[in-house]
């Protein structure tokens, strides 16, 4: 079998791949990506405490061992709903408003809709309060994460998405 002409791809020779302590500070150097780093950050560790919490929170609510179970589906069931409904669209919405605004927007929201959940004691209202919170979790995603190439020079684009993966998931043991 002969081997066709060479498919001309993009010109990889301008990213550096090189991660060093120094391009990691360099980057942390830049106000605006450090103010935008420690905002995730604070994000993050908000999303994964509040997972726990409503876990906890729907079993305490639920009177039997039948119902706890159920409600544990309910709330994965709840906070994975709107990633399928509307996650196909989240970026498309986040991209008509100004970014930084929506993502304060949709946090300080999100961070009233769990203190509502914290003294709601039933389970739909806690499930419908858990769509609309993730919800608000896909536009703030969406609109961090087209955030993050204005912030940074191109030449450090490849560290800053580490330390947003970093960001977005090392938080978990600490949620």
């Amino acid at each position: 079998m002969a081997a066709g002409p060479p498919v001309a791809g993009p010109d990889l020779s301008e990213i550096r791949g090189t991660a060093t302590f120094a391009s990691y500070r360099a980057l942390m150097a830049n106000r605006s990506y450090r103010y935008w780093f420690f905002a995730a950050l604070t994000t993050s560790l908000g999303d994964w405490a509040g997972l726990f919490a409503l876990q906890i929170l729907v079993t305490g609510v639920a009177d039997s061992a039948r119902v706890e179970l159920f409600s544990l589906g309910g709330i994965m069931m709840a906070r994975l709903l709107p990633s399928l409904v509307i996650g196909p669209v989240a970026g498309v919405l986040a991209d008509r408003y100004p970014r930084r605004p929506l993502m304060v927007i949709a946090d300080v929201v999100r961070g009233a809709l769990f203190i509502v959940m914290a003294f709601s004691g039933d389970l739909v209202a806690i499930f419908a309060l858990t769509v609309i919170v993730e919800t608000l979790a896909l536009l703030f995603l969406s609109a961090k994460d087209a955030m993050l190439p204005t912030l940074v020079e191109p030449d450090e684009l490849t560290q800053a998405n580490q330390l947003n993966f970093l960001v977005t998931y090392g938080a978990m043991p600490f949620g």
